[in-house]
């Protein structure tokens, strides 16, 4: 005989199994699509990164790899906004290097790079998140031989790119997350302009100034991909398999033919 009691009890076993259980993302959410950020005194060790959460809001973080190869790397990013289901945040990073770095040779020209990304973030539920980042960035070189000769060369040149990154996140148990990413280009375009100098002899000097500007998007570049996120306590394991115009990582430029491609990271959060 099944009292009122147990229909009662069965009633709450019921709908406790038909919540999603909280996951680790949840109360520790990833930050690379997602406008959350780490807490305060919260460190990220992986594979291709270092962050410290400076405050709540606020984290600095740099690629240790890059410095290996001589390129030096800051990056920060804040939380500026979050009331309850919506949150919103910029990030910046800087990339730069000196040709003569490698080779004391080479022409006296610094390269860099500097991604903007504004992240927007909707937390449907605790399982449920919905992410949309916009980021520009530009490649740019600057400098010239030195004038070590009899042509002294100085120039600019810029490569930008607007990128549309609206992200999928859906958390189906404690460890596992599933992920659609998807990435489009708005823009690519190139501009340089360069003065040239050349010594004729020595009472005549010729001077050449070039402009040059181009369009690198002659028509629909994109990549989706789908993959997962694994958080195990302090370990996280992200992997997308997709297809298409695969968006190279910190450059953001989107190669010209569609082709499959796949993206992972790993790292510790403590």
């Amino acid at each position: 005989m099944v009292t009122r009691r147990g229909w009662f009890f069965a009633s709450l076993v019921g709908v406790s199994s038909a919540t999603p259980a909280a996951a680790f993302t949840d109360a520790h959410p990833q930050t690379d699509t997602s406008a959350e950020t780490l807490d305060a005194a919260e460190f990220r060790l992986g594979l291709g990164r270092f962050e410290a959460g400076i405050t709540d809001t606020v984290m600095l973080g740099t690629k240790p790899l890059a410095w290996v190869i001589k390129v030096k790397n800051l990056g920060g990013k804040w939380r500026f906004y979050d009331n309850g289901a919506h949150a919103v945040s910029a990030g910046v990073d800087l990339y730069w290097f000196n040709a003569r770095d490698f080779d004391e040779d080479n022409a006296d020209v610094t390269f860099y790079c500097f991604p903007l990304r504004a992240t927007y973030t909707y937390r449907q539920s605790s399982a449920l998140r919905w992410h949309v980042g916009l980021s520009y960035t530009a490649i740019g070189t600057r400098g010239g031989n030195g004038g070590d000769n009899d042509v002294d060369f100085e120039g600019v040149g810029v490569v930008e790119t607007a990128v549309l990154n609206p992200v999928f996140e859906w958390a189906v148990s404690q460890k596992w997350a599933l992920l659609v990413d998807a990435s489009t280009a708005l823009f690519q375009r190139a501009s340089a302009n360069a003065d040239q100098k050349t010594q004729i002899d020595a009472y005549t000097t010729l001077t050449l100034h070039q402009d040059a500007d181009a369009d690198l998007k002659t028509g629909f570049l994109g990549w989706i991909a789908g993959g997962f996120l694994y958080s195990r306590e302090v370990f996280n394991l992200r992997f997308l398999l997709g297809y298409g115009n695969y968006p190279v990582p910190v450059v953001n430029f989107f190669v010209p033919e569609p082709i499959p491609m796949f993206d992972f990271d790993l790292w510790w959060r403590f």
